[in-house]
């Protein structure tokens, strides 16, 4: 080898050493790099449960296969104001409190103990306020999410371009 592979080895060696620290969080890795909430991986995996849940795949694909946890969290990284972002950190950390609380070991859970387990969380009015704020915005993100992904959009929504048929001449019944 000459000297400008050893460079060129070692400079791709420095810069991936660089990179991979920004994509580990303290607590693992989670799966989109959020600038302004920080959550656990534990507490996205909690969440992206939840929105399989809300959304599971049967014949058409659910939540997990669209991503829309990976969707929902970038909206909330990149829309919500600073005391909005703050309510859902607090949230998550009750989503979290809440799993622990009632759930013994959760991969021993069958799918229809998993679905009771979420009607509970979602038929509970007397959670506290940031968790009742993170699951209302969680909804709402995961059904606009789902809505507008390509999968939705090509597969159920016929698809025209923008202008449409023209009918030049047609004769109206008087």
């Amino acid at each position: 080898m000459t000297r400008r592979d050893y460079l060129q080895k070692l400079l791709l060696l420095a810069g991936s050493g660089l990179l991979i620290p920004s994509c580990i969080n303290a607590d693992g890795l989670i799966s989109s790099r959020l600038i302004h909430i920080k959550i656990s991986s534990y507490q996205e995996s909690i969440f992206s449960e939840y929105l399989e849940n809300l959304l599971p795949s049967n014949q058409t694909y659910g939540a997990k296969e669209l991503h829309l946890s990976a969707f929902t969290l970038k909206m909330f990284d990149d829309c919500y104001s600073e005391d909005n972002q703050e309510k859902l950190e607090e949230g998550f950390y009750e989503l979290e409190k809440f799993f622990k609380s009632n759930i013994i070991d959760y991969s021993k859970l069958n799918t229809i103990e998993k679905t009771a387990f979420y009607q509970r969380l979602c038929k509970k009015h007397n959670h506290p306020q940031n968790l009742q704020f993170l699951l209302k915005e969680s909804h709402k993100w995961a059904v606009i999410g789902y809505q507008n992904s390509e999968y939705v959009m090509t597969k159920f929504v016929t698809y025209e371009l923008v202008p449409g048929n023209y009918y030049g001449c047609v004769k109206l019944k008087a």
